[in-house]
């Protein structure tokens, strides 16, 4: 778990548009990102190179400073990401515009710490769920919650309302709601003996 440092984004503006227009900017190598705010939404387009890598040093959960040509930082929430299906690649990317005095709701990916005894005998960790709707202020967010398992044993569950949350984290969620599992280790089935023999000869009959 870390708490989430300052990321500073680089945008442009671009022209508000549909399908064709989201193509020609993706051939520019951009991503097509709209900002959505209290009384109007922007498009923008940032760079895909730069997006993506960002994306995978810090996560798709994260608040940003957005700078859209040179113009002062604003914060903005990473809301949700698009990407290509067979290769994964960027296609649209929503923000949103936060206030960072104002609580904001997102789903943090958990991470799971340590090992559980259920594993050590045998047992399986099913993970049910591998997020948690959470909220908090801009501010005391977080890139993950970290979940420790070592005292589940086989049988056990773990759900949402058990997890100790990061410091300013409120569960919204169902706390009932069912996040892991320590099942019983699968039962390997006994192979059918194999016949003694094949075509075993029957015994002769005894001579009158």
């Amino acid at each position: 778990m870390g708490t989430v440092d300052s990321i500073v984004l680089q945008a442009e503006r671009r022209a508000a548009g549909g399908s064709g227009e989201a193509r020609r900017v993706r051939a520019a190598g951009k991503v097509p990102v709209v900002v959505y705010g209290e009384s109007q939404n922007e498009s923008l387009q940032v760079d895909a190179h730069d997006f993506a890598l960002m994306l995978r040093r810090h996560g798709e959960h994260q608040v940003l400073d957005l700078v859209v040509e040179g113009e002062p930082a604003c914060k903005v929430l990473i809301k949700d990401v698009q990407h290509e299906v067979r290769y994964g690649h960027i296609l649209h990317a929503d923000l949103v515009s936060i206030s960072m005095d104002k609580p904001i709701s997102l789903h943090l990916p958990i991470k799971l710490q340590g090992e559980a005894a259920g594993i050590k005998v045998g047992g399986v960790l099913e993970l049910v769920i591998n997020e948690i709707e959470i909220e908090c202020l801009p501010g005391d967010m977080v890139e993950d919650i970290p979940v420790d398992v070592s005292g589940l044993g086989i049988g056990d569950n773990m759900t949402a309302g058990e997890v100790v949350l990061p410091k300013g984290l409120t569960l919204l969620g169902d706390p009932e709601e069912v996040l892991i599992t320590i099942a019983q280790p699968a039962v390997e089935k006994a192979e059918p003996e194999e016949a003694e023999a094949e075509g075993d000869e029957k015994p002769e009959a005894k001579e009158a």
